[in-house]
């Protein structure tokens, strides 16, 4: 019987191969002007297996953020940055929407160049400015007037419009969880008494000229909407949930939108199967969700899809890991917002989880391999890289012995080195190595530099004969090795394996056909030694198990 998680699932102009959603996610880690950046890219790549992304909230305007480095999408550099990102997550075959977003009232003057916040009316929010320290409440917002509303339905509009350039497949329109639409359909908070105000068809048109803006820059079959029926966030409230959120249900199937995403726990009597009903369309359920109660809900027909948040955050894999059954990382809600990689980026996959596997207990026929780095300097990109290498190795069963050009006396660096009377001791030594191990994990960094010719030297050496018709000893001859390469100034890099590859093969080496090279690695190490990026660190960690397994 075919998993309804992986059946496949027509939502308006969108076919989702699947119908595990990567959830809306604040995670505050924009750059300078809320531009999107390589982080965000990275980010967004790793989860490109999704059925479909929707993008974290995302601001029209200037005037409609409260949260420190959310990104937007009014500016040019914005729509630049947001491109790079749906490339990534397009070159991987994934498929992303924009999260359209005001917050309304749920600001701040320090968000907002000290003016008021802005929303249906002036109705002053309990609780706390989000992620303001020290704590401040929020202030009494300023009540829109009839023309500032017209300005902000242009300004979804001008949202939708760069949506579109930034490569972007939809757009969702952020209605849900007490942000401006939601001000302005909720009774507790819109007090007006105009044509935005008083009955729901009155208090439902400040999101519908939203949607039909919208809809109108992408078609319906590219537009969702984003609710939270239960008014269970930002001191929400209406007379008639049930009343209300039924209502606007019928008005936007009559629009044919392409799904409604709605944020509600199933366990306690929910609204969404009567929504979904009334709407017509796809219905994706989001919230306290897991495999199970997600394969449930869509087999009873009470959703079309589920939408995970907190589990899509601790997984990038998450759609493997439920295709497989595997166990799932859990989540550090310490690091949801904030910036740099941690917890953002450095979640295992279950290829990087892998390597955490105990080897065989049969030492006895574990391959050895000497990892050797051709540096002079402790520390240095090519040793780190070795490490990382010598750590997929370890775990895929063999036994590692890593060494470096700077364990060994400066002869080594004497381009005459053959010259010499006699063979310098730390030939005798390299030699003895050599013979020892099965196999080289070998590391160097820009071509033609001192260290490499020194490495040349290194391997040259031990692979003299002996004897008079020199045949290439034994400690080398016939082994199988890898090749990895790190330059600290963008440039060398591929040279240098090429170079080694030719002299390795010259000698009777086999080189394994996986190599890595890193052109920029000053901009990749973390200060511990770990790569930034996660997935070249599974492929450092790939070149040392391919080894082993060799």
């Amino acid at each position: 019987m075919t998993d309804v998680l992986f059946a496949a699932l027509k939502a308006g102009a969108l076919t989702l191969p699947n119908r595990i959603i990567m959830a809306p996610l604040t995670r505050c880690r924009a750059s300078a002007g809320r531009v999107p950046n390589v982080l965000m890219e990275e980010y967004y790549g790793q989860r490109s297996g999704f059925g479909l992304i929707i993008s974290e909230a995302t601001s029209v305007d200037a005037m409609g953020v409260g949260y420190p480095d959310t990104p937007g999408i009014w500016s040019d550099d914005q729509v630049i940055g947001w491109k790079k990102v749906t490339e990534r997550v397009h070159a991987k075959g994934g498929q992303m929407l924009l999260q359209l977003w005001h917050v309304g009232r749920m600001s701040d003057p320090i968000y907002l160049n000290g003016k008021k916040p802005v929303s249906s009316s002036a109705v002053r929010p309990a609780g706390h400015v989000s992620l303001l320290r020290p704590e401040k409440g929020f202030e009494e917002p300023r009540a829109l007037s009839v023309s500032e509303i017209k300005c902000v339905v242009e300004q979804y509009k001008r949202g939708a419009e760069n949506a579109m350039t930034a490569g972007f497949d939809g757009v969702e329109i952020h209605g849900a969880n007490g942000y401006l639409i939601d001000q302005f359909l909720q009774d507790s908070v819109n007090k007006r008494e105009d044509e935005y105000g008083g009955s729901v068809e009155n208090r439902m048109r400040f999101m519908l000229e939203v949607v039909d803006v919208v809809t109108g820059v992408w078609g319906a079959d590219r537009v969702g909407m984003h609710l939270a029926p239960r008014a269970d966030a930002h001191d929400m409230g209406d007379s008639d949930l049930p009343g209300l959120f039924r209502t606007v249900a019928t008005e936007l199937g009559k629009r044919k939108l392409a799904f409604i995403c709605a944020r509600e726990n199933f366990e306690d009597q929910p609204l969404g199967p009567s929504m979904k009903e009334c709407f017509g369309g796809v219905y994706i359920g989001n919230e306290g969700f897991t495999a199970e109660t997600a394969r449930e809900a869509i087999n009873e027909g009470k959703v079309d899809a589920v939408a995970f948040g907190k589990a899509a955050i601790a997984n990038p894999d998450l759609v493997e890991r439920f295709r497989t059954g595997a166990s799932l990382n859990a989540p550090v809600p310490e690091t949801f917002y904030g910036s740099g990689p941690k917890g953002y980026t450095d979640y295992p996959t279950l290829q990087l989880s892998t390597f955490k596997i105990q080897p065989s207990e049969e030492t006895d026929s574990m391959k050895k391999i000497l990892a050797f780095s051709g540096s002079l300097r402790a520390g240095s990109f090519n040793q780190k890289l070795v490490k990382i290498a010598a750590e997929g190795a370890r775990v895929a069963g063999a036994e590692v012995t890593v060494i470096s050009l700077s364990d060994f006396p400066m002869p080594l660096f004497d381009q005459d080195l053959e010259e010499r009377e006699g063979k310098p001791e730390a030939a005798q030594r390299l030699k003895k190595l050599f013979s020892a191990h099965d196999a080289l994990l070998i590391a160097s960094p820009e071509y033609n530099s001192m260290i490499t010719a020194a490495l040349k030297n290194a391997i040259d050496w031990v692979s003299r004969a002996d004897s008079e018709d020199e045949k290439p000893l034994s400690a080398i001859a016939g082994k199988t090795a890898a090749i990895i390469s790190a330059s600290p100034g963008g440039y060398g890099g591929s040279r240098s394996l090429g170079f080694l590859r030719e002299m390795l093969g010259n000698i009777k080496v086999t080189v394994l056909e996986k190599e890595f090279s890193l052109p920029k690695a000053h901009e990749e190490f973390e200060e511990d030694g770990s790569l930034l990026d996660a997935e070249k660190a599974l492929q450092v960690k790939a070149i040392g198990a391919a080894l082993a397994e060799a």
